[in-house]
């Protein structure tokens, strides 16, 4: 799956790519996707996209997530339920840039480091 490449000067312009994302799969009740963050070394950019969009939260992964809710409020499992929806899981990856990714900016060189 080809992913659509786009480079961000700060993290303002990720965080904006990932909440319009994010709120279109949100929109079209999708969950389970990934964040792919790279760099382009020929033109020197951070590129990034998302990925793995497939996954609907239809009636089977609605009885997945409602199952898992009730084995972990049950104390049955150790963890969370992984299987949540659009909405939370829209939510999650938007506190995970905010929180995972700092300002580029520009040196005097032209080179892009983090602030």
């Amino acid at each position: 799956m080809k992913t659509k490449k786009r480079s961000f000067g700060n993290n303002n312009t990720l965080i904006k790519s990932a909440e319009r994302d994010t709120n279109f799969l949100q929109r079209v009740n999708v969950m389970d996707y990934s964040l792919l963050v790279g760099w382009d070394k020929n033109q020197r950019k951070i590129v990034y996209g998302i990925i793995d969009y497939l996954v609907q939260f239809d009636y089977l992964k609605k009885l997945e997530f409602a199952s898992n809710s009730v084995r972990w409020n049950l104390h049955l499992r150790s963890l969370p339920p992984t299987v949540i929806p659009p909405i939370a899981y829209a939510k999650r990856l938007r506190g995970f840039v905010r929180q995972n990714f700092r300002t580029i900016r520009a040196t005097n060189e032209g080179e892009r480091s983090p602030e």
